[in-house]
């Protein structure tokens, strides 16, 4: 399965519903360079609805991190929605949950980005 990543807004955020695989190759690049074009067009909050991701490898990892960054050097910040099963999992063993904590729902994830 592809990644597929759509766009709204609420609140102020960019929320991308991403779904599919953020894996080495098109997955973790497609993510990336989302983020890096909303970051150059002046985006300073972006919150990633992980609820129908599948898996995520170490590049996807890397991605995630490779946009935070983006997003941070540019005054934005990154937040992260919905995590489960595995990819939740692979937050927990890689500890990346200190740095990408999952909020619980939306509306929390959304009023964190005014704390």
């Amino acid at each position: 399965m592809s990644l597929d990543i759509t766009r709204r807004k609420r609140d102020g955020a960019t929320v991308l519903d991403v779904s599919g695989r953020v894996t080495a190759g098109a997955g973790a690049n497609q993510l990336r360079e989302m983020v890096r074009q909303l970051s150059e067009g002046g985006e300073r909050k972006v919150l990633l609805n992980l609820a129908d991701v599948e898996f995520l490898d170490s590049t996807g990892l890397g991605a995630l991190a490779a946009a935070s960054e983006m997003l941070r050097t540019r005054g934005g910040q990154l937040r992260v929605v919905n995590a489960t099963g595995a990819v939740r999992h692979v937050f927990q063993i890689t500890r990346l949950n200190k740095v990408f904590p999952d909020f619980g729902d939306e509306d929390a994830a959304l009023a964190s980005f005014a704390a």
